[in-house]
């Protein structure tokens, strides 16, 4: 699946390879010892390692000391061991002699190359996504990647001749640039590059490998150059390929530091076993800019963030994540080239991650806003958080959290005022808290009903929790409704409204005499030492002066003042009695209470 490549066959190989001697302990392996003792050659054009002799100008396949092979020994025809092999003797020469643990039987069947091995004892094949060219020392060896290209050898002795099952792309590549890879793609999407295939012995005696279509299989070959060309020496880059028709051709992507050049080759193309075929005298030049961005599940994995350029990094900053999200960082909006992790495992904030060329998602450890700072070419990423972020789902999770820290809410514009605004969290009672925008202005006018994504700053004010300093807004749906209220905390009783104890930002509902004091609209309820405080109305309230109204808005916390208790109220709406005065005749009118499903984003 495109969206999470990793190379298996290499992580299988470092785990093995992490159990073998090392290469001085090889000729301490004692040949007395039991073991079986085999002797290994190589046929014509076999062999990982192939050598280039200028003297001779022919390629020399020769064992190296560090190469060991699995050998299966059956017993008229039933499986008896499986053990791996390590050469003894004969380092540097088509013919060496290995050592193994295996059992005496009366055939072998052996095979160079890890991952080859199946449970039923048949043999199978992975050519590798991602190959690389070999370097020691800053001296290129012309050579395959060990491992990289499978051979198999069967015998009713222990003398075994190797041959390949795989073949082999050349490619001769010059220019003044840096190269930084090969993508070799099949131009048929059902011709696979890489993955797993079949061995199978004909009737006669030839041997024959297949494809699998499995999850594993891919139509590309990812090769790693990392080197700067010259312009009079050739360059020859081994690719390990299947050996099998290519219907269609192939299609070659260099990419450099700066840019890509693109080489189709449309004619059916046919590979066999132990061949070599070379595409010459190609000179790189960036013919096409390269851009890298970032794709996961915040982009459904297919329209990239694109990052900007500066020298050989690539930068974006702003991008929210949750602990749940992944991604990876690719060039050019294909899958092509690109880059993800040596593991599922989290990132933390503020790290530097190693990337690998078809590596595995990244995921980081804490909700919030990042900035990335990606050198593809050099192989890591600077992961930065910007910003801390906790999500919350509804009021007592906005209340629980520590003041200080940005919170991240969905939810519907219930209530307005000068300073801010009432939101709604998710669709039910209770869960109603104050958005305060004053101090930092948003270009976002509240509308009744609008439903928000908000990301904000969580402080406590008047003994509630509210929003302050808003960091970042999405208006997920534009409807114009308001949702009203019909419960909440009925204060006609004075003493009541005295005594009542409101732990959040609850609808109210009270009646009193209306009072302007300067900037403030006060409401003295008869018979009652508190006093009404309507916040910031946004309707002029002059015509309510020295009349009785019945308030209704939102509890915004009590105040104190002047020796004088105040219950603040966001106003929501204002009513006066009618003519005879009584206030049984103020009612709150056909309010509206069900509430929509936050639209997903």
């Amino acid at each position: 699946m495109k969206k999470n490549h990793f190379g298996m066959f290499v992580a299988a190989l470092a785990m093995l390879s992490a159990c073998q001697p090392k290469p001085e302990e090889y000729a301490a392996i004692p040949v007395e010892s039991g073991t079986v003792q085999f002797t290994a050659s190589l046929g014509a054009d076999t062999k990982t390692h192939m050598e280039y002799d200028a003297d001779s100008q022919v390629y020399k396949n020769l064992w190296d000391q560090t190469d060991r092979f699995g050998v299966m020994s059956f017993v008229d025809n039933e499986f008896v061991s499986y053990a791996t092999a390590y050469l003894f003797e004969g380092a540097g020469t088509t013919r060496a002699t290995f050592v193994s643990e295996a059992k005496q039987g009366d055939r072998y069947v052996a095979f160079y190359g890890y991952g080859i091995f199946n449970d039923d004892y048949s043999v199978s094949a992975q050519i590798p996504t991602r190959q690389a060219l070999i370097t020691a020392d800053d001296v290129i060896r012309e050579s395959y990647p060990q491992y990289f290209y499978p051979m198999y050898a069967e015998s009713n002795d222990t003398n075994l001749e190797f041959k390949n099952l795989a073949s082999v792309l050349k490619i001769e590549v010059s220019g003044n640039s840096y190269l930084e890879s090969i993508n070799i793609a099949s131009n048929s999407e059902d011709v696979f590059m890489s993955g797993y295939m079949s061995v199978v012995r004909g009737d006669d005696g030839t041997l024959r490998t297949q494809m699998i279509a499995d999850s594993t299989a891919l139509n590309y070959i990812s090769y790693d150059v990392k080197k700067q060309l010259s312009e009079t020496e050739v360059l020859n880059c081994y690719v390990v390929i299947p050996a099998q028709t290519y219907t269609g051709g192939l299609t070659l992507t260099f990419t450099g530091s700066a840019g890509t050049m693109v080489k189709t080759y449309s004619q059916d193309l046919t590979f066999e076993r132990s061949q070599i075929r070379a595409i010459r005298n190609v000179v790189f030049s960036e013919e096409n800019p390269v851009s890298w961005g970032l794709v996961g599940t915040i982009t459904n994995w297919e329209n990239d963030i694109v990052m900007q350029k500066d020298g050989d990094c690539y930068s974006v900053s702003g991008v929210y994540l949750t602990a749940e999200d992944e991604f990876k960082f690719r060039a050019n909006g294909l899958w092509d080239l690109n880059l993800g992790g040596g593991s599922l495992d989290a990132v933390l904030p503020n790290s530097t991650v190693s990337l690998w060329q078809d590596g595995a998602n990244l995921k980081v450890a804490e909700e919030g806003y990042y900035s990335f700072k990606l050198y593809p070419y050099e192989g890591y990423v600077e992961v930065i958080q910007d910003l801390r972020v906790v999500s919350c789902a509804n009021y007592d999770e906005v209340a629980a959290v520590e003041d200080g820290t940005y919170v991240r809410v969905q939810g519907y514009v219930f209530g307005m005022y000068g300073r801010g605004f009432m939101l709604n969290i998710g669709n039910y009672y209770r869960n109603t808290i104050l958005v305060y925008t004053q101090t930092k202005p948003i270009d976002y006018t509240p509308v009744l009903g609008n439903a928000l994504d908000i990301v904000a700053l969580k402080v406590t004010y008047s003994g509630l929790p509210e929003l302050k300093e808003v960091y970042a807004y999405e208006v997920l749906s534009a409807e114009e409704k308001d949702y009203g209220y019909s419960t909440g905390y009925d204060l006609r009783d004075p003493a009541f409204f005295d005594t009542v104890q409101i732990d959040r930002y609850d609808h109210v509902r009270f009646v009193g005499t209306l009072q302007q004091n300067g900037n403030y609209w006060n409401v003295v309820v008869d018979g009652a030492t508190r006093i009404g405080s309507i916040s910031y109305p946004l309707q002029d309230l002059t015509p309510y002066v020295g009349q009785k109204v019945m308030v209704l808005g939102w509890f915004c916390g009590l105040s104190t003042s002047g020796g004088n208790t105040y219950m603040n109220v966001m106003l929501r709406k204002i009513l006066t009695p009618s003519e005879d005065g009584g206030t049984e005749d103020i009612i709150p009118g056909d309010d509206i209470v069900e509430l929509p499903e936050i639209p997903q984003q």
